[in-house]
């Protein structure tokens, strides 16, 4: 089994709760006519987390798909499945560890995830190889953001290849969760009210990401079918 993560934008015209409605109306039926393994979606519908950033057309990310299936080959049906999503969608091959993971589990499939989650899309240091880009991230950041952030689960996703033409290079993706969203999106809570950490975050960050280019967004999840 492998798993397959789907990046979705929008456009800039469209409101997130139509991009949400046509995604689970028309997108995940779709997506579980082709019997995967474990299917979660999230969307970007969170007020009041950072502003998104748009490509060249406008458009911003709006949503993630990560998908457990048999093969890699699997990805192009979908692919399909996911056009008209909205106005693209990235595939990337991942290979997922979880640091933390919820300590309970008590809505059912369908329903939307309590709390919320920052999805994070990771650029290397173009001058870090990647076996240093991923030690710095693994062994001192990952116990770092442990320590500092108020998380509730910790999934960790290294990019293996790219599933889709032109997909942006990312070298990672990562969904820290929190329980409340004020532990997100409260600056002091979230850097565990110490203002200290902001610049051990800062710092460490600065030495293994291609800083300038890292996008977040705070997203809701739901478990569409679990694995």
């Amino acid at each position: 089994m492998v798993k397959h993560i789907y990046v979705l934008w929008k456009a800039a015209d469209e409101a997130i709760d139509a991009f949400r409605g046509r995604l689970f109306e028309e997108r995940v039926p779709e997506l579980l006519a082709l019997a995967p393994r474990a299917l979660a979606v999230d969307v970007a519908d969170v007020e009041g987390g950072p502003p998104p950033r748009a490509l060249d057309d406008g458009s911003t990310v709006a949503g993630l798909v990560s998908v457990r299936t048999e093969k890699h080959e699997d990805a192009p049906a979908y692919v399909r499945a996911l056009a008209g999503a909205g106005a693209r969608v990235a595939g990337y091959a991942v290979s997922e560890a979880i640091p933390l993971d919820y300590d309970t589990r008590d809505w059912r499939d369908g329903e939307t995830t309590p709390g919320v989650r920052q999805v994070t899309l990771l650029r290397r240091r173009p001058d870090l190889s990647r076996d240093e880009f991923l030690r710095r991230w693994h062994e001192v950041h990952t116990p770092l953001a442990l320590e500092v952030h108020p998380l509730w689960a910790y999934n960790r996703n290294v990019v293996e290849s790219a599933l889709t033409p032109d997909a942006p290079a990312y070298d990672g993706i990562v969904e820290l969760v929190f329980r409340d969203a004020r532990d997100l999106l409260e600056p002091m809570r979230f850097f565990g009210g110490k203002p200290e950490n902001i610049q051990r975050i800062v710092e460490d960050v600065k030495g293994w990401l291609d800083f300038e280019a890292v996008e977040y967004y705070a997203m809701r999840e739901t478990i569409v079918r679990s694995g």
